[in-house]
């Protein structure tokens, strides 16, 4: 089980929707020629600022360790997720999302 493309990862910085700060990172890459996908957001509510090398990897171990594709997605988190999946299926020719692994929001 190892992303193809040697490693790649495509990377999007969630942004608050106000203010437009970086409060999170959507990462997506392929396995087994099936779209994966992973986030990571601060914890606004409890004053957490964003740390972007931190998040990166919360966000790739997410991708890495999952037994069963994410789906659920943080409210916040949702636009910027949902727009990678859709470039990551075309960035990694030839894979697909699995079925029932698309991205849903979290109200």
């Amino acid at each position: 089980m190892e992303p193809s493309k040697e490693n790649n990862f495509l990377l999007e910085y969630i942004r608050h929707p106000v203010t437009r700060k970086k409060i999170g990172v959507a990462v997506s890459t392929s396995i087994d020629n099936e779209v994966r996908y992973g986030y990571s957001l601060a914890n606004l509510k409890a004053g957490d600022e964003f740390n972007q090398e931190l998040g990166r990897e919360i966000a790739i171990g997410r991708i890495l360790n999952q037994r069963k594709p994410q789906r659920v997605v943080h409210k916040l988190a949702y636009p910027t997720v949902e727009k990678l999946v859709y470039k990551a299926l075309k960035y990694f020719k030839g894979s697909t999302l699995p079925e029932g692994t698309e991205p849903v929001s979290h109200h």
